[in-house]
């Protein structure tokens, strides 16, 4: 079993390199200002043209005016 503690060591390098990843991209995500979010959505074809006009429009609008 001495090659147990290597198998060890890779595998925990292999969860780092996958993981690590995925949660800086998550992060980055996070911090985009809404207004960004809705245009890479927009562009993505996740929402059209009409949602996205509304949602820019509900960003735009100050808050006393919900």
């Amino acid at each position: 079993m001495p090659h147990a503690g290597w198998l060890l060591l890779w595998s925990v390098v292999l969860i780092v390199l996958v993981i690590v990843p995925i949660v800086v991209v998550f992060r980055r995500e996070a911090r985009l200002p809404p207004e960004d979010i809705v245009k890479r959505r927009y562009a993505r074809g996740e929402i059209g043209r009409e949602d996205y006009e509304r949602l820019m429009e509900d960003l735009r609008k100050k808050p006393e005016e919900f």
